[in-house]
């Protein structure tokens, strides 16, 4: 079995269900599962041209949408048993 594993995730609904796998994986002797945030920047792209496209300022809303995800993220981490 493996000592340690990386877990990728959105926070996604879909990607909460791994995390039963995790926990099935530390019962079956993991160690240590480390967590990476990731944020599909494809999808922050395309709005952003949108508002480009209307004219509008896309760094000031682009900061705004990453501190969004960013508090979006920390209270679904300290929300969610990982044990």
């Amino acid at each position: 079995m493996f000592d340690k594993a990386l877990y990728p995730t959105d926070f996604s609904e879909v990607s909460q269900k791994a995390v039963d796998y995790l926990k099935t994986m530390k019962k079956a002797g993991l160690k240590q599962a480390v967590i990476v945030h990731v944020i599909n920047d494809k999808r922050i792209d395309c709005i952003s041209k949108g508002f480009a496209m209307a004219g509008k300022e896309t760094s000031r809303f682009l900061k705004e949408v990453y501190d969004q995800l960013l508090e979006e993220a920390s209270a679904i981490a300290d929300n969610r048993s990982w044990s």
